[in-house]
């Protein structure tokens, strides 16, 4: 978020410089918690796109470049470890049984995530093994029901629709999983599914901040947790981006009418207390959401 809308000031520089220093020394560090808790993919996936973004707002060194490029590229490898044999990657083994791939029943959202970060290193000229593509995709198409909701998790058998899998349940992961179908060709992901799931977003925002800040996860209408809130739409911007540029603004202007009256007095956004660092995560993609949403002749 910093490399993206920080100002162009030695100030943000160096902070960016501290914060890739700090990459360079804990990343390859990044492993699971313990044998059912594998929140390590998140930081796989994330740290991909802040390499990136940093190896292109900074000046760095060869050696460096050098460094980032080994960083990029084994986080690339950490995510092909961590791919669930079933396509995809989850972060929650529910003591199924250990094996040298995970047999972890992969979600829908953590798969996007995952191939969104995978179709940027990709883009910037990164070897992505198309074995791994492959089975992200075969896994998100599991996910996915006829209306484009995708299940929570990718499962080998789809189950009939609970509320948690229902277009209402799903609002909050449609926008990423049909951001990473798009990225990587899936021919029935097509620029109108985008826009419907756009309309729907904006249209029953209301409903979807009901989980925001609430103690427990999944105990809101359709068992949304709230750390989907600003997640979703972060990854709607994104969507809002592929579409025709007169078709933009209308989202763009929906979403920052949304979010700006959301933060909080101190300057953060956070929607779910999460392991104390709510208002980071919260505060980056909202920050990222509105970056995209301002108007193009904007300072």
């Amino acid at each position: 978020a910093l490399c993206e809308a920080g100002e162009d000031s030695d100030v943000v520089d160096e902070s960016l410089r501290r914060s890739l220093d700090y990459l360079v020394i804990e990343l390859p560090r990044l492993r699971r918690d313990d044998l059912e808790t594998m929140y390590n993919v998140w930081g796989h996936a994330y740290s991909i796109q802040a390499l990136l973004r940093l190896r292109d707002r900074l000046d760095l060194s060869p050696e460096m470049l050098t460094t980032v490029d080994g960083l990029i590229e084994s986080q690339i490898h950490m995510l092909d470890r961590t791919q669930s044999i079933m396509g995809g990657w989850g972060y929650y083994t529910w003591g199924r049984r250990v094996s040298s791939r995970p047999s972890v029943y992969p979600t829908s959202f953590t798969s996007a995530t995952a191939m969104v970060a995978l179709h940027d290193a990709h883009a910037a000229g990164y070897e992505v093994p198309p074995r791994m593509v492959k089975s992200g995709m075969a896994g998100l198409a599991k996910a996915r029901l006829p209306d484009f909701a995708y299940g929570y998790y990718i499962m080998p058998i789809p189950t009939p629709q609970s509320g948690l899998d229902s277009p209402a349940g799903s609002l909050g992961r449609s926008q990423v999983c049909n951001l990473a179908t798009y990225l990587w060709g899936d021919p029935r992901m097509e620029l109108p599914i985008i826009a419907a799931w756009l309309d729907r977003l904006v249209a029953r925002e209301g409903w979807l901040s009901i989980a925001r800040k609430q103690q427990e996860p999944h105990k809101s209408y359709f068992a949304i947790s709230g750390y989907f809130y600003y997640y979703a739409f972060y990854y709607a911007t994104l969507c809002v981006d592929l579409l025709d540029e007169a078709d933009r603004d209308y989202y763009r202007d929906h979403v920052a009418a949304i979010l700006l009256p959301r933060q909080e007095k101190d300057g953060s956004w956070w929607d779910y207390a999460t392991y104390q660092y709510h208002q980071q995560y919260g505060t980056a993609l909202a920050v990222m959401a509105l970056n995209r949403c301002l108007p193009t002749d904007a300072p």
